[in-house]
């Protein structure tokens, strides 16, 4: 829920504060000229932006409609607010709560393709009202370039359409990070479709992301989202609950030969009187559900989760948690009505609550691969919170799609950790995720080394040291030679006895046991800085070398060869012979350091391989 809580607290800012002495302008019909709104705007009658005419609202601006009256725009809008001081679009809302109230006719964009984009960022639409197919607060015909984000849409009306946003035919919309609430619709807050049903020659991928839908009505076709007629569209990251529908579809409908794709979305506590509780298919669609948290929805009829029906052959649910749904009739998670079969179905490591009702049939059956029946273990699913918790069955058990993946999850987190993907809207975030790895070092005796772990999604650190090249570890404590032992920074009074040795970092993850070991790191102290080539008493030749290097002067010693992250690729011990050859024709070319342990004595020497 932490995305939600901070979406309701951006939104809360977006309160507009007049100021001491406003400047009230009337407008009305044709804006020949491109054109400025700021500080108070009454509107007084209808307005329309031709073709080539831009109108610029600057943040802060009250507009204020007088009537039931709207803006036709041929032209471009930019309407960008900011956090702190955002537009209002508003109407007389006395009578509101018996619709008895006036209200505003919205913006409408109708067969202006050519246009430039128009913007409506950090803005604030209310009281909007319409029982006409051809209006919503913002109603869009084939004009694809329109960006709304970071706005919110509260307390709207329609009796026909879509009270907020209606998008007919062609069009690719930006739709992110947006709060609709307390909307009333026929076609749900957000309907996306074409004008007519053979249209069919449509291409509409307009995206909504990250955006919130809470406590919505809808009259008949679902009460948040209704996607249909041929569309292509994309509902990514989206929160939809405490929605309710008069008829089928409590939050989402799909619907009329389209082709969705929702991903990662969480559809929870929401109803419908008829079927379809969270979501409703049918009507010859080819959906694809991906990574959804569907669970707690309710319908008094058939379908509590997810109701499919109407000839629908080809729906594709992957990776989805469908949970804790009721239906008063039949099919408490996911009801299917088909006189086709189910043969064209692809149900892939989902995990289901209980198995499928074939409504067709009148008999249950298992569907998918990979389905689970067990409890996901939703941290606190009586109140809201369907995060996983460390033992649930959700985590690595995801399926890894072919379409794009988006990189985070509902909570903005990164969406794989783990060689797959964990069911449902969250990825759960048990270990921690290293995004730099200590580096092996150089310094004199007497001066500080510092190694450093940098880690995301981590819990703990602790810091320990090998004394003979990786074969042991043991866990280091703050002392007058250590400090930040349990940090992700290392500090070490580095002496020459501790030349050779090495350090890594185990980092902990929100889970017990959930534990990522850094690469191992190199520490070399010497008298003056740097590896040396040679010492007094060892030579290694020749140095560079392509094949083979002979360490002479090192009989009765131990050596150890290692790369420059400490992973040890050769080890000889108590040498018998004054000159050793080391082959060195399986090597990568590159650097690497050799150890050479002789009585007392540590010479760390360093080899090229050409």
């Amino acid at each position: 829920m932490k995305k939600l809580y901070t979406l309701f607290s951006l939104l809360i800012c977006m309160f507009i504060a007049g100021q001491s002495i406003a400047q009230v302008v009337n407008v009305s019909g044709d804006i020949t000229n491109d054109t400025t709104w700021t500080d108070t705007v009454n509107v007084t009658d209808h307005i329309y932006i031709p073709d080539t005419v831009t109108l610029t609202i600057q943040p802060g601006t009250y507009v204020q409609f007088a009537g039931n009256y709207g803006v036709t725009v041929d032209g471009n809008i930019l309407a960008q607010g900011l956090v702190n001081d955002s537009i209002l679009f508003t109407a007389d809302s006395s009578g509101y709560s018996t619709n008895s109230h006036i209200g505003w006719l919205g913006f409408v964009f109708d067969n202006t393709i050519s246009a430039d984009s128009s913007f409506f960022d950090h803005c604030i639409f209310t009281f909007f009202k319409s029982n006409s197919y051809d209006s919503s607060a913002i109603w869009v015909m084939d004009y694809g370039k329109i960006v709304i984000s970071n706005s919110r849409f509260s307390y709207n009306y329609s009796s026909s359409v879509a009270s907020c946003i209606n998008i007919f035919d062609n069009g690719d919309l930006i739709i992110d990070n947006n709060l609709f609430t307390y909307n009333y619709s026929n076609y749900s807050a957000i309907n996306i479709g074409c004008y007519s049903s053979s249209s069919s020659s449509v291409i509409n991928k307009t995206r909504i992301t990250n955006s919130v839908f809470l406590y919505n009505t809808g009259i008949s076709y679902g009460s948040a989202l209704k996607i249909s007629a041929y569309s292509e569209a994309i509902a990514l990251n989206n929160t939809f609950m405490y929605n309710y529908c008069q008829d089928d579809a409590g939050a989402v409908q799909i619907s009329g030969f389209s082709s969705p794709i929702l991903i990662g979305n969480l559809i929870a506590n929401n109803h419908a009187d008829d079927m379809g509780g969270g979501v409703s298919i049918k009507y010859y669609t080819k959906p694809i559900l991906i990574n959804n948290t569907i669970v707690n929805n309710s319908s008094t009829g058939v379908g509590g989760g997810v109701q499919i029906g109407c000839y629908t052959t080809n729906a594709i649910l992957r990776n989805n948690i469908i949970w804790g749904n009721e239906a008063f009739a039949n099919g408490d998670q996911i009801y299917i009505q088909n006189e086709y079969g189910n043969s064209g179905f692809q149900f892939s490591n989902n995990i289901i609550q209980d198995s499928i009702y074939d409504g067709y049939n009148s008999v249950y059956f298992e569907l998918g691969i990979n389905t689970m029946y067990n409890s996901p273990l939703f941290v606190d699913s009586a109140n809201g919170d369907y995060h996983l918790t460390c033992l649930s069955p959700a985590i690595d058990a995801g399926s890894n799609p072919t379409i794009m993946m988006p990189p985070t999850d509902l909570d903005g987190n990164q969406r794989l950790i783990g060689s797959n993907y964990d069911i449902g809207a969250y990825e759960m975030l048990s270990a921690a995720y290293i995004l730099s790895h200590p580096q092996s070092i150089q310094v004199m005796t007497g001066t500080v080394a510092n190694f450093t772990v940098g880690a995301s999604y981590s819990t703990s650190f602790q810091w320990e040291e090998s004394t003979n090249f990786g074969s042991t570890w043991s866990a280091l404590s703050d002392n007058a030679t250590y400090s930040g032992t349990t940090t992700n920074s290392l500090s070490i009074n580095a002496v020459y006895t501790m030349n050779g040795y090495m350090y890594r970092c185990l980092v902990g993850g929100n889970c017990p046991g959930a534990i990522t070991p850094s690469n191992s790191a190199l520490l070399i102290v010497d008298y003056n800085v740097g590896i040396s080539e040679n010492d007094n008493t060892v030579m290694v030749y020749p140095n560079p070398s392509k094949n083979n290097v002979f360490v002479q002067g090192a009989e009765g010693a131990d050596i150890t060869i290692s790369d420059l992250n400490g992973r040890v690729i050769e080890s000889r011990y108590d040498l018998g012979s004054d000159k050793e050859m080391i082959s060195l024709a399986e090597y990568e070319n590159g650097m690497y350091i050799l150890r050479v342990i002789q009585d007392e004595n540590i010479s760390i020497i360093k080899i090229i391989k050409e």
